[in-house]
């Protein structure tokens, strides 16, 4: 009888886990993921459900905000991607890689770079950033820990921006990736 019990434990524990990742895997399966398409700069991407989305500005291809984690959440995670085009020929994004930390380590209080790393995306490289710092609004002081990627495809400069709050980067990094991953710029 102790086996008998310890059989429909280890069931119950694999049912259990088994709900665990059919909603893991609903949460970051892409899709039906509407997709939106930039017409200014040849690119499509997928917006996730729930995730509320701005749409161009000068410079800001996309914003998209996460939804309120309670009614007392004061900061929205959120994505940006910026475009701008570049008007020397054969600029690298290795180029500026030490320009761009400089000026993020001047600009922003408390900077502190986690990492910083190389990686291909659209057949080109691709400047990883990983950084956090503190940034005030609405008298609130906020932990703020960022990931961007930063990469030259067709001479356009491409921008792409998570901004969270620290303690809650990690809640939202697995759909922010997938966002990041279903960008194609058209060729």
């Amino acid at each position: 009888s102790h086996s008998i019990l310890v059989m429909k434990i280890n069931l119950l524990l694999s049912c259990c886990l088994g709900i665990v990742n059919i909603l893991s895997a609903q949460q970051t399966d892409t899709r039906n993921w509407p997709v939106q398409t930039d017409s200014a700069y040849h690119f499509t991407f997928k917006r996730p459900p729930g995730w509320e989305l701005k749409l161009p500005g000068t410079n800001t291809r996309f914003f998209l905000t996460s939804q309120k984690e309670n009614e007392q959440d004061p900061f929205r995670e959120n994505v940006n991607c910026m475009a701008r085009v570049i008007e020397q020929a054969g600029f690298k994004i290795s180029d500026a890689a030490d320009a761009i930390k400089k000026s993020l380590s001047e600009k922003l209080q408390d900077f502190k770079l986690l990492k910083s790393a190389y990686s291909t995306w659209n057949n080109s490289e691709t400047l990883v950033l990983e950084y956090t710092c503190t940034q005030e609004a609405d008298g609130n002081t906020y932990n703020i820990h960022l990931l961007q990627r930063m990469a030259v495809v067709k001479n356009t400069l491409f921008t792409f921006t998570y901004t969270a709050e620290e303690t809650s980067y990690n809640k939202f990094i697995s759909i922010v990736n997938k966002v990041f991953q279903s960008l194609k710029i058209k060729q």
